[in-house]
């Protein structure tokens, strides 16, 4: 989260970067690899909309949502 120098000449431009990330873990969330990662997408909507930059396992409710 904490921004870095993009290399640039003058040294002004900065990025900074963040990850969500939604997990799906087999065989309690599917054993089928489409449905893990169906699971997981479920999963990092969920922490994405608790702020971004976040983790979040996958919970059926939001399968539902």
């Amino acid at each position: 989260a904490e921004p870095f120098g993009t290399g640039d000449r003058e040294g002004k431009e900065q990025v900074a970067i963040t990850a969500s990330i939604g997990v799906a873990v087999a065989p309690d969330h599917g054993t089928q690899f489409e449905r893990l990662l169906a699971r997981a997408d479920a999963a990092v909507r969920v922490a994405k909309e608790n702020g971004r930059g976040r983790w979040s396992f996958f919970d059926r409710r939001a399968e539902v949502a």
